[in-house]
């Protein structure tokens, strides 16, 4: 694992996908193509380059992406969009489950800070890039994440959970709250969770 390191470019927009990408592939460092690395271009609000950082490299078959550095570093460049790009050095650009869940974490992170996550690119010298939001991928997160918010706001999954626990508080005050019971009501609301959000998260 290397240092973080932070490279600075010129300031240039970049407004779209092909922009995005050509951009992404100017600037790798191809002298350790044969690692898998890890960038993230921080843009403001006119989608400018604020910083193009190299967040971390790792060997020939996978990299470690803190996304939490992510965050603390857009947070601090009061970034207001990131583009997130790693290179496969085995040639695919194919995303593994790896790649699809950090890039839904760092999609997650960035609603809850209210920055836009604009894409994740994957690079490799043998076949072309991979967009996340040229492929869909992103808006699939965005309808994940408005069904979410669908049954929050109208109540279904917070009505019956509050149902369970009503009725075991009122087998507390009967006095009769058990350590089965305790089990019981823990395993209702964990096949609740699950009805309602494991199709979505």
């Amino acid at each position: 694992m290397t240092t973080r390191k932070a490279i600075r470019t010129e300031q240039t927009t970049l407004t779209n996908s092909e922009e995005i990408i050509n951009y992404v592939c100017k600037n790798w460092d191809n002298s350790k193509k044969h690692l898998e690395s890890a960038y993230v271009i921080y843009l403001d609000y006119n989608e400018k380059v604020i910083d193009w950082e190299l967040l971390n490299t790792g060997d020939e078959n996978s990299c470690h992406v803190p996304v939490y550095l992510i965050m603390r570093r857009a947070v601090k460049l009061m970034a207001q969009g990131i583009v997130f790009a790693h290179n496969h050095p085995s040639g695919s650009t194919e995303p593994s489950e790896v790649d699809i869940r950090t890039t839904e974490n760092i999609y997650r992170r960035c609603l809850a800070l209210d920055i836009k996550f604009i894409d994740h690119i994957i690079i490799s010298t043998k076949c072309g890039p991979y967009s996340f939001k040229e492929q869909g991928n992103l808006q699939v997160y965005r309808n994940n994440q408005k069904k979410a918010e669908e049954l929050l706001e109208h109540g279904s999954f917070t009505n019956i959970a509050l149902n369970i626990v009503e009725r075991f508080c009122q087998d507390i005050a009967r006095g009769n709250s058990t350590y089965n019971s305790n089990n019981t009501v823990t395993r209702q609301l964990e096949k609740l969770y699950i009805k309602f959000f494991d199709p979505i998260i």
